[in-house]
């Protein structure tokens, strides 16, 4: 709340609203809206293990915002390269991969097994979180419900 809708001593009011998490728990996404302020997006909720200087894992989170402009984009554009590039994909899916960055984040996609629908590995800071297609889908159609 601080980050992006910025903290002052009066009062503000705001949504947010979990979406989707990923299967691996390592990608969970949300929808937040402060009228007030007239701000609204998406946030990626990233979690995994981390290792420090000395090699001492331990379990780390971050937050990515993506104003719903750029939401809007980036959910668009994933969903678009993979049902534009399903046939590439599927002609040698032990091989076959694709990547795209978008401002600070890496998304790879790619298939596992003949049968199997996309996947994507999305690459920030350095994190490197699965995500489903399936919960991209989510993501994309409540986020759209959300904002209306």
């Amino acid at each position: 709340m601080s980050k992006i809708i910025g903290t002052e001593e009066k009062v503000t009011k705001f949504e947010i609203d979990p979406l989707v998490a990923a299967k691996s728990g390592e990608l969970t996404t949300l929808v937040y809206k402060c009228e007030e302020k007239k701000l609204s997006g998406l946030v990626l909720a990233f979690y995994g293990d981390r290792w420090n200087e000395s090699g001492i894992s331990y379990q780390a989170y971050a937050f990515k915002n993506l104003p719903i402009n750029n939401a809007l984009e980036v959910l668009s554009k994933l969903e678009k390269i993979i049902e534009d590039e399903s046939k590439f994909l599927s002609q040698d899916y032990d091989n076959n991969n694709m990547f795209f960055k978008y401002d600070d984040l890496t998304f790879l996609i790619y298939k596992i097994g003949g049968g199997g629908g996309s996947k994507i590995r999305v690459f920030w800071n350095g994190f490197n979180s699965d995500w489903e297609t399936t919960a991209l889908k989510r993501t994309k159609r409540r986020f759209e419900e959300n904002i209306k």
